[in-house]
C-alpha cells in the first residue's frame, strides 16, 4: 500500500507554526502518515532554517502523533551525519536535497549528484546505517533521465532495495500557459503510473531489480501565479482523487506539496493560523483515505547488539557497542598503525578479510568482534 504524506517547507522564521500540534493534528486527521521537512531552505541558496535541536523536538512530536517523519538532508556529509545522529531511530527516511537539474544551492550535475549523494549517505550510514536514503530527487524520466541512471550506474555499489529509494517530483501543471482541468486530471492519470513504469524499468535495467518509487513533492501545478483553481471545490477534488487512485498501490510513498505556509494562493492545503483553513485539496484527501485508508506503521526491525572493538597497534571503523539489524549487511574496516599490520579478525568472525563484509544473525547478539594486529 501506498504511503501518503504532505512536504512541509519551513519557510524563514516560522517553524512553530508550520509545524505544532495543530499541524500534526490536522496531518493525522487527514488519514496521511507521513510528514516530509526541509531542515535547509533550497530555494534560498541553502540557508540553514531549523537547527538539530529543533529537529529532535519535530521528531518526537511527529512519534506522539504516529507520523513518519521524513528529512531532505544538505549536500554537505558533516553537516548531514550530525543531523541523522541527534535523529537516531526517530527518523529512518531521508532522501539528499533536491531537484539537481535546477539552478540554484542544489544544482548539480548528473555525474556531481551521484558523488555527493554517495559522500552524504556513506557518512550517514556510520550513524544510522538501518534508514533508507533516496535520490536523486529530479524531475520526470521523459526529461530528467540522465540524472535518475547515472546516480543508479554510480552509486550501484551503496544501493539496495532494502536501505535505498528512488525519489522524484512530478506536478500536472509546471509553468506556463495553464492547460484546461480536464487535461490536468488526465495528465494525473496517465503520467503518474507511466513515470513510476518507466522508474522501475530503468532500475531493472541498471541494477538488474526495483528499488521503491517515491513521489516525493506533487501537486496540480508548481506555479503560484496561475488561476485560483485551488478554490474549486469539484476541481480539486477530482484532480486529487485522480492522483490518488493513480499512485495508490504503485507508489511507494507520495507526498502532497505543500502542507502550508508558503505560495498560498495556489499551492499550500492548508493556510496556517490563527485559525489553520483546510483548503479543498485537505478534504479531498482526507475523503480519499477515509476511503483507502492507510497501512499501519511497519513493526520495527529486529536488532542485534555487537561490540567491535581493536586490539593493540590499530583501529576499527565504525567501533563500539553497534545496533545491527538481523538480515542487512556491514562492513568493517580495520586500520593499522605505523609499524603495524592488519592480521585477522576474532570473535563472531574469524577472518582475514579486512575490510570484513557481515550479515548481523540472531546469535551474534551479545557478543563481539575484534580486529587484532601484529608488529611488523
Amino acid at each position: 500500500m501506498t504511503v501518503f504524506g504532505f512536504n512541509q517547507y519551513i519557510v524563514q522564521g516560522r517553524f512553530n507554526d508550520l509545524t505544532n500540534s495543530t499541524v500534526l493534528q490536522l496531518i493525522k486527521d487527514s488519514g496521511a502518515r507521513a510528514l516530509l521537512v526541509w531542515q535547509w531552505d533550497f530555494n534560498r541558496n541553502g540557508a540553514k532554517e531549523v537547527s538539530n535541536a529543533q529537529m529532535v523536538q519535530l521528531a518526537n512530536a511527529c512519534k506522539q502523533y504516529g507520523i513518519e517523519l521524513w528529512v531532505v538532508l544538505c549536500y554537505d556529509p558533516a553537516a548531514a551525519k550530525s543531523l541523522v545522529a541527534a535523529l537516531g531511530d526517530l527518523c529512518n527516511h531521508y532522501e539528499v536535497c533536491k531537484e539537481p537539474h535546477i539552478s540554484g544551492y542544489c544544482s548539480a550535475s548528473a555525474t556531481l549528484y551521484a558523488d555527493r549523494w554517495r559522500d552524504v549517505v556513506t557518512a550517514c550510514r556510520q550513524v544510522n546505517p538501518n534508514a533508507l536514503y533516496g535520490g536523486p530527487v529530479s524531475g520526470r524520466p521523459t526529461n530528467r533521465r540522465e540524472w535518475f541512471e547515472t546516480w543508479l550506474r554510480d552509486c550501484a555499489d551503496i544501493i539496495n532495495p532494502q536501505n535505498t529509494f528512488l525519489s522524484y517530483h512530478w506536478y500536472s501543471h509546471y509553468s506556463g500557459s495553464l492547460p484546461t482541468q480536464a487535461q490536468l486530471i488526465q495528465n494525473a492519470k496517465t503520467q503518474i503510473p507511466s513515470d513510476i513504469a518507466a522508474f522501475k524499468q530503468l532500475c531493472r535495467s541498471v541494477l538488474g531489480y526495483e528499488l521503491p518509487v517515491a513521489l516525493t513533492e506533487l501537486n496540480w501545478t508548481a506555479d503560484p501565479s496561475v488561476a485560483r483553481w485551488d478554490e474549486q471545490e469539484a476541481f480539486m477534488t477530482e484532480w486529487t482523487n485522480a492522483a490518488m487512485n493513480a499512485l495508490k498501490d504503485v507508489a511507494w510513498a507520495a507526498f502532497f506539496w505543500n502542507l502550508g505556509g508558503v505560495w498560498e494562493n495556489t499551492m499550500s492545503i492548508i493556510k496556517p493560523g490563527p485559525a489553520y483553513t483546510k483548503k479543498p485539496q485537505y478534504n479531498a484527501i482526507k475523503g480519499f483515505l477515509q476511503q483507502v485508508p492507510q497501512p499501519p506503521p511497519p513493526p520495527p526491525p529486529e536488532t542485534i547488539s555487537l561490540n567491535v572493538t581493536a586490539g593493540t597497534g590499530g583501529t576499527v571503523s565504525p567501533s563500539g557497542s553497534r545496533t545491527l539489524t538481523i538480515g542487512q549487511a556491514y562492513s568493517f574496516k580495520a586500520t593499522a598503525n605505523r609499524r603495524y599490520r592488519f592480521s585477522r579478525w576474532s570473535g563472531v568472525n574469524t577472518s582475514t578479510r579486512n575490510p570484513l563484509p557481515l550479515v548481523a544473525t540472531q546469535n551474534m547478539d551479545g557478543k563481539s568482534l575484534k580486529a587484532t594486529f601484529r608488529r611488523r
